[in-house]
């Protein structure tokens, strides 16, 4: 079994007005192998959360920031039973706002890095099974994090709850739900 604490880091830059774009990169090891992927990665137990996501952004991308720039947009809560990968624990997401001139630079955990449109359709579904069912609340983000709740069954279900939280009035407001038949991303 693995206990998950890692942080998931979502480069944003404005093109317009009306575009945004997002920065991924396509895994090129690991678990989701050749899948595109936010930067991101283990919490190594060496800073606080923002600290922490800060680093992996500047590992797997060069891009370097203020943690205090990271914007926290949700959390992934994780219990996944399938015998293939038997993960439990936290993802944290944070949002930062970047320069439409930031440099990048490919790095052997992610490969080459691309922009892509926030609004392109086809992009959660290069992504990891899950990514489709909390994407549209982390792209519309209004100031208000959501926290998703992801759930592998070892007969291949896969339930996602996506909540509001309203910590006086648990258990908040669900914004979506949704249940699949999956293969697995490993």
């Amino acid at each position: 079994m693995r206990l998950l604490s890692e942080n998931l880091v979502i480069p944003v830059r404005a093109i317009d007005s009306e575009n945004r774009e997002v920065l991924v990169g396509k895994k090129q090891r690991g678990p989701f192998a050749g899948k595109m992927v936010f930067p991101g990665g283990k919490a190594e137990g060496s800073g606080l959360q923002r600290e922490e996501a800060a680093r992996e952004l500047h590992e797997e991308t060069g891009i370097q920031v203020d943690p205090e720039a990271l914007q926290y947009v949700g959390k992934l809560l994780i219990q996944d039973r399938r015998l293939v990968s038997k993960r439990f624990g936290n993802v944290f997401i944070y949002m930062v706002n970047l320069d439409k001139s930031v440099e990048v630079q490919s790095t052997p955990e992610l490969g080459e890095l691309h922009w892509v449109n926030v609004n392109d359709p086809l992009l959660p579904y290069e992504m990891p099974t899950d990514v489709a069912s909390w994407w549209p609340s982390v792209r519309d983000f209004d100031g208000e994090p959501t926290i998703t709740h992801i759930n592998y069954a070892d007969d291949g279900e896969l339930e996602i709850i996506t909540k509001k939280p309203d910590f006086q009035n648990e258990p908040g407001e669900i914004i979506a739900h949704q249940i699949y038949s999956v293969q697995s991303d490993f």
